[in-house]
């Protein structure tokens, strides 16, 4: 819109009531018709006009600049927006297809090794602890753990076949080797559920805070067993993710409460009933001993549980068949390659350990692997790890 003062041409066309110039608006035509065109009205009624005009004209200037203004700002957004943008579409293409979880994401290398050392450790003091007790047959066995011991030692059927065994001191070692593996299979190690599958007793024992442990691991229990449109990628991501956010909880805090001088942070023992679960034989020295193995146990379960792979620790559990009459019956467990390897065989001399030979011992766990750090492969799962057997003479022999 022309702001430039009106000409004498321009005034003496709006007298003889011509058209304004193009470019005027329609109300610039109509003050400047006012002005000139009615020579009687008063000088002051031709200064108000003015003036209405002059204000009509400031307005419209500042208002072209506002315009102007919001036009850069808009620019500015659409260009921040276009940023953001392609920034989240690089950041979900990296969650799709790279590692970015809070904590490391482990090689199958080094959970096996790892593993490995755990185990190493437990036949360590298995085999100091045998060598301590040269008669055990004045103890107390005790008759509701008949069916967990069958898992270690598929032989053991009565109170009688216990004794037994414990008093031989090569087979005391391999009994309580393969023993303290299942508590600390069944106590320690959790996997999530899969399939309907049960996750078994294990408990998240590195949070010590037990109504977090218990509350998390019912949350988790929940979010399985119930039929959902989540897949097993998002469910273990959410797994992984979560015990991390858990994990820099716990520091948190601890780091807190060491900040006050004098405090003393109570830490809850979760290792009572495992240690109660040992044989009456094994003295209170044994188990203050042990309780660094469980505590090494219980770091790798939460280093497992953090893995967006879900990884199971798993103790052979009871073998069943069906007899004749078509029911489940429990039946003593024979060599199986798949998930078995033979760590000693009874008779040197005989053949090498194949499917059907007689288990006398089960000693370390099965360890294997759903998923990989992709977030895919969850519908199956993968032996990584086979169980460790001591096997007697071939069925039959």
């Amino acid at each position: 819109m022309s702001s430039y003062p009106m000409s004498s041409d321009d005034a003496t066309r709006a007298r003889k009531g011509f058209k304004a110039r193009p470019g005027r608006t329609a109300f610039e035509s109509i003050i400047t018709k006012k002005l000139y065109n009615d020579p009687e009205d008063s000088d002051e009624e031709r200064q108000r006009l003015r003036s209405e005009r002059d204000e009509f004209r400031s307005e419209t200037e500042f208002l072209k600049k506002e315009i102007a203004s919001l036009q850069i700002r808009v620019g500015e957004e659409q260009e921040k927006n276009s940023r953001f943008k392609h920034l989240a579409d690089r950041i979900h293409s990296q969650m799709e297809n790279k590692e970015l979880f809070l904590s490391e994401q482990v090689t199958d290398e080094t959970v096996k090794q790892n593993i490995e050392e755990l185990m190493d450790s437990i036949r360590n003091w298995a085999t100091l602890l045998g060598d301590e007790f040269s008669t055990t047959g004045e103890y107390r066995v005790d008759q509701k753990l008949l069916a967990d011991y069958q898992r270690v030692s598929p032989a053991m059927w009565t109170v009688a076949d216990v004794r037994r065994i414990w008093s031989n001191k090569k087979y005391r070692k391999f009994f309580i080797r393969g023993w303290v593996s299942l508590i600390i299979c069944d106590t320690i190690f959790r996997s999530a559920p899969f399939k309907g599958k049960s996750p078994g007793k294990g408990e998240d024992f590195w949070i010590e805070e037990s109504t977090l442990r218990g509350t998390f691991n019912k949350l988790e229990d929940l979010i399985y067993s119930k039929d959902s449109e989540l897949s097993h990628r998002e469910l273990n991501d959410w797994r992984a993710l979560t015990i991390e956010l858990i994990t820099k909880l716990g520091k948190h805090e601890h780091e807190e409460e060491e900040e006050e001088p004098g405090a003393e942070r109570k830490c809850e023992t979760p290792f009572d009933e495992l240690l109660d679960r040992l044989p009456a034989w094994v003295d209170d020295r044994s188990k203050e001993e042990l309780l660094c193995i469980l505590g090494e146990a219980v770091k790798l379960s939460r280093v497992l549980r953090q893995q967006r792979a879900c990884w199971t620790v798993r103790f052979l559990p009871h073998y069943y068949c069906r007899n004749e009459e078509g029911k489940l019956v429990k039946k003593a467990r024979t060599f199986a390659p798949d998930l078995m390897v033979a760590d000693y065989v009874k008779d040197d001399s005989g053949p090498p350990p194949m499917k059907g030979h007689a288990l006398l011992f089960v000693l370390t766990p099965l360890v294997c692997k759903r998923g990989d750090i992709r977030g895919e492969n969850f519908d199956s799962e993968e032996v990584k790890q086979k169980a460790a057997v001591v096997l007697n003479t071939p069925t039959g022999n």
